[in-house]
């Protein structure tokens, strides 16, 4: 039974928002304010005498300044943040021991603008007061704390140290809308960089050759120069096992197959590429259907990683299929682009561009109709906080895509751990290994591993003691348990990833048995199969399931086929055991191993809603008069669901289950200040919300409560975790949101309005880029699910349903 479409049934009214109130702070008076001004005088002395000594032809035609705030006094940045003053360069949120937050913003001042200060603090002791009686400019100057010099270590965001003495390759950002400019000072500076470069909204990122001399005439002779980061260097593959002889195993395959009903739709594998001739791969991608970033790399796969996961896309784990001897058959073909090569895998790279140009090489030749894209790919050191980086900020913006209807799925490996001290101390040790970049990516499913394998034998037929149970985390998957806690829930899901061994000294070792089962890229030598493990295997499985879901239903978009992921997934009974903190259980394992078939059909016990639609979360401010009002709030949409209202009242006390999920993806805009409060520079272009009726509520109610409980940071109401099981705060990370209710039927039985509404992202302050009145597409996605077996949701809807067309026909 296909899940009901309801998109239909979404109705728009005006959203405004409950407003943003002035903080009332305490007056700090002319003395801290001249305290300030001191320090301001002081520090454009110091970066004017360094101008002087610098090494370049032509200075900067400006200021670096460091301002911070305490953590009693709201920051108040937006009297910064202009083009006639200068620019923000970075805003930093930093929490303290007593559970404020302390904001450090470096700011880019003009020259011209150097009695800038000086005027706000003229003001501020002046008689003109806010028709509140408050001093002008109080809550920039009384908010202010400390001011200090910047240098260029203050923009150094990579891991490690900056490069000293010797040239390493790094990542340079620029605030800027075109290369032009930064690439021509750079060739006069004499520093080396690369052609190609990337461009995200009022930033320029460019990889260069250089070390800190290099970084430090560039700080002192660019007006737009904001951060530099480190380049990340590729994990190493995994893959163990050859088997033995494998022809009759191949045959029997080979046998079952006409393969003449696989769709002519593409999953497009972005790895080391994949051999060609291999008989089990030969009817699902053709050998002009692989391609390579770099010529000189050719589309071959030199490591066996691509042609592992190649064979997962395509046939799942073939351990229980050949011991069945039953496969199932590909229901899709493969595209393969190589973007990592084995001979220089650890050459410092452009992956974010090297990604960028996969995607395009693969649509180029297959256009429309490549469903998605599959990457197991990634730094060789996990992102410790989870903010973004170049190469997840791409994936971001590979997903959001270039046009409106334009986008794509992409799922991301989230990395792996590879120690033997951590095997040794699993789980404690997933806990503090951070998934890797560019695992972080917020519109990416980043899938992440458990595993079921728990039995192998030794050499003499005995069974082996396994590190993980059966049903728990797998001992290869990071986790994000260690990243700022408003960074996304990562990873989504998790799919079978294999198990180690451990003997009694506590030494670990990987075992075949252990592992998934796959094509091998050894072929030639008669070796078909090899054994495959860690998140890379679990990635290509989840590729699998999203080609299955994506060719059974062609309407879907990437952005309810990643929904469908997180709305199935579920936690198994040992990963309940064995993380019985829900908060910490997300950060490890998602929110669990996703149902196939529930992606693919509805239950009579157990109905699915999916609305697709578009929503413009936000209006440019107009002119009334002498007046212009500012930006505001657009719309929300309402749904009222098809419910089957009788149906649950006959149920009476009966539990029923209640899930919504609600799936979009952002445009990113990676200004390195995605932590902070200061609204301008959120890393989302915009945020959507959902929210569910009370038991009776009425509409207008509902409404009127979605307006008064909401403003543009987000909701304003405790954490509702008496009613919904993850609460409402913590499930509105990132760009997909997901809870649960499980409640009494016939309470449930009037709750069927459902809410989708915006909060603040960039789209919204930042003018310049004319995105403020972007449309928005979304998916939501909810279901109704009981144990009872005998109960029937499904007719009463259908009724409702038709009658509700029949109605819109008339």
């Amino acid at each position: 039974m296909k899940h009901y479409d309801i998109s239909y049934a979404g109705e728009a009214f005006d959203y405004k928002g409950s407003g943003f109130g002035t903080p009332n702070l305490p007056e700090r008076g002319g003395g801290h304010v001249d305290k300030i001004l001191d320090l301001y005088k002081a520090v454009i002395a110091k970066d004017e005498e360094a101008l002087k000594k610098a090494d370049v032809a032509q200075v900067r035609d400006g200021y670096y300044i460091m301002l911070r705030n305490t953590a009693d006094y709201d920051f108040a940045l937006k009297s910064i943040d202009s083009p006639t003053i200068g620019h923000i360069v970075s805003v930093q949120d930093t929490p303290t021991p007593e559970g404020g937050m302390v904001t450090s913003a470096i700011l880019f001042l003009k020259k011209k603008q150097k009695d800038w200060l000086d005027k706000k603090v003229e003001t501020y002791k002046g008689n003109k007061r806010t028709k509140n009686n408050e001093r002008l400019n109080k809550p920039l100057l009384e908010s202010i704390e400390e001011i200090r010099t910047v240098t260029v270590d203050d923009l150094w965001h990579g891991k490690g140290q900056m490069p000293a003495e010797v040239k390493e390759w790094v990542e340079l950002w620029f605030a800027e809308n075109t290369a032009d400019p930064v690439l021509s000072l750079m060739h006069n500076l004499q520093i080396e960089y690369k052609e190609r470069y990337l461009k995200f909204p009022e930033r320029i990122v460019i990889l260069a050759c250089a070390n800190k001399k290099d970084m430090e005439r560039l700080f002192y002779a660019s007006d737009t120069f904001v951060k530099v980061s480190s380049v990340p260097t590729l994990a190493g593959f995994i893959a163990e096992g050859d088997g033995p002889e494998q022809r009759d195993w191949l045959n029997m395959i080979m046998s079952q197959y006409c393969y003449d009903a696989i769709t002519n739709r593409y999953l497009c594998i972005l790895d080391s590429g994949v051999i060609a001739g291999h008989p089990m791969l030969l009817p699902v991608i053709a050998d002009h259907e692989r391609y390579s970033v770099l010529n000189k790399w050719g589309v071959n796969d030199k490591w066996p990683h691509g042609t592992m996961m190649a064979g997962v896309a395509a046939y799942g784990d073939l351990t229980d299929a050949l011991a069945n001897r039953r496969v199932e058959e590909p229901r899709f073909r493969l595209c393969s682009v190589k973007v990592a090569n084995k001979q220089d895998g650890a050459e410092k790279q452009f992956w974010a561009d090297f990604t960028k140009q996969g995607v395009s090489i693969a649509e180029i030749n297959h256009g429309n109709d490549v469903m998605g894209y599959c990457m197991a790919v990634a730094e060789d050191r996990g992102w410790s906080d989870g903010t973004p980086s170049s190469w997840s900020s791409a994936l971001d913006q590979i997903c959001f895509g270039d046009e409106p209807g334009l986008k794509r799925l992409f799922v991301q490996c989230a990395g792996n751990v590879d120690e033997e001290f951590d095997w040794q101390n699993y789980p404690d040790a997933n806990k503090t290994r951070a998934i890797l970049n560019p695992g972080q990516a917020w519109n990416a499913l980043t899938v992440g591993a458990y595993t079921e394998k728990v039995r192998a034998l030794d050499s003499n037929g005995h069974p082996m003691n396994v590190i993980a149970r059966e049903g728990s985390l797998s001992p290869y998957s990071t986790t994000s348990l260690l990243w700022m806690t408003n960074m996304p829930i990562k990873p989504e899901v998790v799919m079978e990833g294999g198990n180690r061994t451990m003997d009694v000294n506590g030494a670990t070792y990987g075992h075949n048995d252990l592992e998934l089962l796959t094509t091998s890229n050894e072929h030639t030598y008669f070796k078909y199969f090899r054994t495959f493990n860690a998140t890379s295997a679990a990635t290509a499985l989840a590729a699998r399931y999203a080609g299955f879901v994506a060719v059974e239903n062609p309407s879907y978009w990437p952005e309810t086929i990643r929904g469908l992921f997180v709305h199935t997934a579920k936690w198994t009974e040992q990963m309940e055991q064995d993380f019985p903190d829900k908060d910490e259980r997300l950060r490890v394992c998602g929110y669990g191993v996703p149902d196939l078939e529930k992606m693919l059909e509805s239950r009579k016990n157990g109905v699915t809603f999916i609305a697709q639609n578009s929503i413009q979360p936000y209006k440019k401010g107009k002119k009334e008069g002498q007046k212009k009002k500012g930006n505001s709030f657009n719309k929300m949409h309402i749904y009222e669901l098809p419910w089957p209202k009788d149906t649950l009242l006959m149920m009476g006390e009966k539990t029923v289950k209640l899930s919504i999920t609600l799936s979009y993806f952002i445009e990113p805009g990676p200004t390195d200040n995605y932590v902070s409060s200061f609204k301008k520079y959120n890393y989302a272009s915009a945020g959507l919300r959902f929210e569910l009726s009370n038991v009776n509520e009425k509409p207008r109610a509902f409404r009127h409560r979605i307006q008064r409980d909401y403003d543009e940071d987000d909701v304003k109401v405790v954490n509702d975790t008496q009613r919904w099981y993850i609460g409402i705060k913590k499930r509105t990370k990132g760009s997909i949101h997901k809870d649960w209710i499980e409640m009494s039927a016939a309470d449930l039985a009037t709750c069927n309005l459902i809410a989708v509404f915006p909060v603040s992202g960039w789209w919204y302050n930042r003018n310049s880029l004319d995105k403020i009145e972007a449309g928005m597409r979304y998916s939501l996605i909810v279901s109704l699910e009981t144990e009872e077996q005998q109960i029937d949701f499904s007719s009463e809807i259908d009724v409702k349903i038709a009658n509700a067309v029949s109605i819109e026909i008339d």
